[in-house]
């Protein structure tokens, strides 16, 4: 089972959702807190982070980058955390971290060797990266040049500490969002538990209208339309979901399960294939559903590595409809003894449904190919060898 990802970081800045979703230009500050706008208390807080001696995105014709640390969790910020610009083997620019976790970083000059060579002034950053550096946890890092973490734009690093594994189950995305579009997604789920999808749906609109980054928003909406029988909307809102943050791992699954109702196989297999590389250990079912596309795709060594993974989870992560793929993949490879035992051990788990149906047709299928193989053997006749 492969550990979590060491880290997650997201730019803010030119996110896919750079539109809200009535087409009009996403402004960060829309949300009418002047604290989040350069000038604001928080453009001095960071300018303040920066050093006397960097220049602000107001007064700098190259600008800067400026964003935040926060650790893992309850969203901590990480204050007087290092954090670098990095290009090769050379620190181009640092700075620190204030109390509240912002930082700003101005750009680098004109005497850096990564300036464009065009004249246009902008640093070419190809090559180059962010670091963030805490005590007790894993270094983070950022890759520039991108068009993510360039141009001014806002940057979120979420560092985890040493050693750690755990579910992608929170998104980084929900740290940032504003107290608006927060009310309305608290609204929004509460609309869902009392079962009033009509008010659900509004109110998780409101919230992605406030907030297009809103990760998690843009998933319980998509669940919304999901349950409504809206296909096409969910996926869109999957798809923004994960466009606001590829480390979230709730959409995927989501996308997986409608891929599979639908026989979308190859769509199937890639969602439930990240997921496994990222962290099965929250989402077991993950094993299952890459066995089941890639059976149906008739990658049979794939759907088997994936069936064994899923056979072996216990506890409360078990899933026993591994044991049934694993003995279909067998018995289309002609293992049959192989295929027999866990087919067996399937049944035996007490599973029932349209799985435990065809288990028991395939080992009606296996017992008389077994009977056959015997009938073939008594009547053959002897070999030339023992007439003599």
């Amino acid at each position: 089972m492969l550990r979590r990802i060491g880290v997650t970081a997201l730019a803010l800045g030119a996110f896919a959702l750079a539109q809200s979703p009535n087409g009009q230009p996403n402004n960060p500050n829309s949300s009418g807190n002047s604290n989040t706008s350069p000038g604001g208390s928080l453009g001095r807080m960071m300018r303040a982070a920066s050093g006397a001696g960097n220049p602000t995105r107001e007064n700098s014709p190259l600008g800067g980058i400026s964003g935040r640390v926060v650790l893992s969790g309850a969203g901590e910020s990480a204050g007087d955390t290092l954090v670098q610009r990095v290009c090769g083997a050379a620190v181009t620019g640092e700075t620190r971290t204030d109390s509240t976790g912002h930082f700003f970083l101005s750009r680098a000059g004109a005497h850096d060797p990564n300036v464009n060579a065009s004249g246009s002034g902008a640093p070419g950053s190809w090559g180059c990266e962010l670091r963030a550096s805490f005590a007790g946890y894993q270094t983070g890092s950022l890759p520039l040049g991108n068009g993510k973490a360039t141009d001014g734009g806002e940057v979120l690093i979420v560092l985890h500490p040493v050693g750690a594994t755990g579910p992608m189950t929170i998104s980084a995305t929900t740290l940032l969002a504003p107290k608006k579009a927060q009310r309305s997604y608290e609204k929004g789920l509460d609309a869902r538990r009392h079962g009033q999808p009509d008010l659900a749906q509004k109110e998780f609109g409101d919230a992605v209208r406030t907030y297009p980054r809103f990760a998690a928003a843009w998933l319980e909406l998509g669940k919304v339309y999901e349950q409504r029988g809206h296909g096409s909307d969910a996926r869109d809102a999957y798809a923004k979901s994960i466009a606001a943050d590829g480390a979230f791992l709730f959409p995927y699954a989501q996308l997986y399960r409608m891929d599979l109702r639908e026989s979308r196989w190859q769509d199937a297999a890639d969602s439930s294939s990240k997921v496994m590389r990222l962290d099965p250990y929250e989402f077991p079912e993950a094993y299952y559903f890459n066995a089941i596309s890639n059976l149906a795709l008739n990658n049979l060594d794939a759907a088997e590595r994936s069936a064994r993974e899923a056979a072996k989870l216990e506890g409360a992560q078990a899933e026993p409809r591994g044991n049934y793929v694993l003995g279909v993949v067998l018995w289309r490879k002609g293992d049959l003894e192989g295929a027999e035992q866990k087919l067996q051990t399937f049944l035996a788990s007490s599973a029932g449904g349209m799985e435990a149906i065809r288990a028991r047709r395939i080992l009606t299928d296996i017992q008389q190919r077994h009977a056959g193989q015997q009938a073939s053997k008594v009547s053959s006749p002897p070999d030339a060898e023992s007439d003599r």
